[in-house]
């Protein structure tokens, strides 16, 4: 007995085939053009950068990204919701924010102290650090959640070659765990890389050094041309591939 296959089956699976590629072109085709429709009614160059603005009469600060109609006004008369108590009369100089949301790290120049608050209660998580030999100037956070970058005023002891240095610092059990040593001058900035442990630091020395948490030597130095002035200020972007550095232009010309 001899088995004679049937075409039908095998030109419905060839039918079906092809319904579903046309399905999945017709698909991808009105997904490109919603794209392209959108970019029209909302191009960016209606999206406004960060900006904030303290109107003194109402004591408000606005804070927003988007065009200038939509303004989100926060009222401070009134106090936040949560707000935490640093026990001390001295103003902190420093604030940074951990990524985590809820670590955030005061320091006071004044009585060289740093304070770590919890966020969501607005509590100091344990007493002060102090630090006097150094003093504490700026604090940035890490990527871990209990260990910091210091830069203090210098202490007079040692030479200029090493007075101004960064230290890396863990709050957990107040040791120092490493110390970056090479600006001759106050550092004013650090900015941490949000893809590593790399770091950027500026400074009154009129370089931006570029550093690694896990290594005590300088990886880069960058010196301001001569054509710039005063203290330069350097930054990592979103991504950590990118930094941008900024400074003065002799003769009052303006920033580079």
């Amino acid at each position: 007995t001899t088995n004679h296959s049937h075409p039908f089956p095998i030109q419905g699976a060839a039918s079906l085939s092809l319904s579903l590629l046309l399905l999945l072109l017709l698909l991808l085709w009105h997904y490109v053009c919603s794209i392209v429709f959108a970019s029209h009614q909302h191009p960016a160059s209606t999206l406004l950068p960060l900006r904030i603005i303290h109107p003194s009469i109402h004591r408000r600060c606005a804070v927003t990204s988007a065009p200038a109609h939509t303004y989100k006004t926060m009222d401070f008369t009134k106090g936040p919701s949560i707000a935490a108590v640093i026990p001390h009369k001295q103003a902190p100089t420093s604030l940074s924010y951990h990524g985590d949301g809820v670590h955030l790290f005061a320091s006071s120049e004044s009585d060289s102290r740093i304070y770590l608050i919890n966020g969501q209660t607005g509590k100091c998580d344990r007493p002060a650090l102090r630090c006097e030999r150094d003093g504490i100037r700026l604090v940035s956070s890490t990527h871990h959640d209990e260990s910091v970058l210091l830069a203090g005023k210098g202490s007079t002891d040692l030479p200029t070659s090493q007075r101004h240095s960064v230290t890396y610092m863990s709050m957990h059990d107040n040791k120092v765990l490493r110390k970056f040593r090479g600006h001759n001058d106050l550092v004013t900035k650090i900015s941490l890389s949000p893809a590593d442990d790399t770091f950027l630091t500026s400074s009154k020395d009129r370089t931006v050094r570029l550093w690694n948490i896990q290594q005590a030597g300088c990886l880069a130095k960058m010196e301001l041309p001569k054509n710039t002035t005063g203290t330069p200020c350097g930054v990592f972007d979103s991504t950590g591939l990118v930094y941008a550095i900024m400074a003065g232009v002799a003769g009052g010309g303006g920033y580079h």
